[in-house]
């Protein structure tokens, strides 16, 4: 017990009386504390995952942007007309966002394939240091 102890104060030092963020600087009162932003997000996106198994990121990030943004209450507030056009623009506007979102995501797969092949380099190159 006495070994957790010393590890929370090592981690929280700076939380704790005496510690440089023990108040709160006037400046961060409208900002979180804690990492429930982030979490909630990646929450959303594991629970929408495992729902649609095979959709793609672009629909998962579209969900989670309508979602958290309340497009859906904020459409709610305007008239018919206006929801017609709003949704005909946006209708429009997808088949050039997802050919967009697409060609992202091909090279994010393309960054990630080459430094595998350089981490892999580099791995080899250092059991062969190892082995020599």
């Amino acid at each position: 017990m006495k070994a957790a102890s010393e590890v929370l104060c090592r981690q929280l030092h700076d939380f704790l009386k005496g510690g440089r963020l023990e108040k709160i600087p006037d400046n961060l009162h409208s900002c979180p504390l804690t990492n429930l932003v982030g979490e909630n997000a990646f929450g959303g996106f594991d629970f929408q995952k495992n729902k649609h198994r095979h959709a793609s990121l672009f629909h998962y990030s579209s969900l989670h942007m309508t979602k958290h943004n309340k497009v859906t209450a904020w459409l709610d507030c305007k008239t018919a007309d206006q929801t017609g056009s709003l949704m005909s623009a946006a209708h429009k506007s997808a088949k050039a966002l997802r050919k967009k979102h697409r060609l992202w995501e091909q090279d994010v797969i393309k960054a990630v394939r080459k430094k595998l092949i350089e981490n892999a380099a580099a791995q080899q190159e250092l059991d062969m240091k190892a082995a020599a």
